[in-house]
């Protein structure tokens, strides 16, 4: 009887300013795309009113990180 919703965010990450043929580059698109993810899963415990610190969190940033890292490659 629980209502069931589906709720999902985006962030973009800016990486125009890198050389992602570098070490370098490639640290910092995933240091960033690392702290994109953490803001969307802290946005959606915000937002499906989940507890922002839960140790849940973990798992949805990696999720969040594979798939965005997928793109990026």
């Amino acid at each position: 009887g629980a209502d069931i919703r589906e709720v999902s965010v985006s962030y973009s990450v800016n990486v125009a300013d890198l050389d992602l043929a570098s070490s370098a580059g490639k640290a910092e698109v995933e240091k960033r795309v690392k702290a994109a993810a953490s803001v969307a899963c802290k946005e959606l415990d915000r937002l499906t009113f989940a507890n922002p610190t839960s140790p849940d969190d973990e798992p949805c940033v990696k999720r969040a990180v594979d798939k965005a890292m997928a793109t990026v490659r």
